[in-house]
């Protein structure tokens, strides 16, 4: 997979946990809050792939703050 795929892969990622179920954020919930609650949740029934690390966890965050805005 090259980082152009990785790049999809996490901003696909970023909306799902962005919507998780609906469009609405609760006031206060930040995109760190979601990762942290979604990411465990994602490793437990599909694993991550190899090449995620901190950086790309940064990234997540990144876009799914882009995703709720």
């Amino acid at each position: 997979m090259d980082r152009v795929q990785q790049i999809n892969f996490l901003r696909e990622l970023a909306e799902t946990f962005a919507n998780n179920g609906n469009n609405d954020v609760e006031p206060g919930v930040t995109a760190a809050m979601l990762v942290d609650f979604w990411l465990p949740v994602l490793k437990e029934e599909e694993g991550l792939p190899d090449w995620f690390d901190k950086h790309d966890r940064q990234l997540l965050v990144e876009y799914v703050g882009e995703a709720i805005s």
